[in-house]
C-alpha cells in the first residue's frame, strides 16, 4: 500500500510531527497525499482542504470514499494511513 499510495509523489511538508504523531503531505501533480500514523493506540486530527474528491487508503491498500473532502477528520493508529486528495492545492491542520 505504501508504494502504490505514494507512487509518483514527492514530499511537500510536515503537517503534524510530535513525539508520537506523524502526518505528512506529499504532492503528485494537481493532487495531494496525506500520510500519517501514531505510536499511540489512536489519535485523530481535523484537516481542511480544497480537494474535489478524497479517498482513504488503509495499510492493505483498500480505498474508501471520504464524504467531505474539504473537512477531513483523520483517524490514526499504528499502521500508516493515506488520504488521496484529488484536485487539491491546499491542506491545513484545523
Amino acid at each position: 500500500a505504501l508504494v502504490s499510495a505514494l507512487q509518483g509523489a514527492s514530499f511537500d511538508s510536515k503537517l503534524i510531527e510530535t513525539a508520537r504523531d506523524f502526518v505528512y503531505l506529499f504532492r503528485r501533480g494537481q493532487d495531494r497525499v496525506v500520510a500519517g500514523f501514531t505510536l499511540d493506540q489512536s489519535a485523530s486530527f481535523d484537516l481542511r482542504s480544497d480537494a474535489a474528491e478524497a479517498k482513504r487508503t488503509d495499510e492493505m491498500g483498500n480505498r474508501f470514499e471520504v464524504e467531505d473532502p474539504e473537512n477531513l477528520r483523520i483517524e490514526l493508529d499504528r499502521y500508516p494511513r493515506y488520504w488521496l486528495l484529488d484536485g487539491c492545492s491546499e491542506v491545513e491542520v484545523r
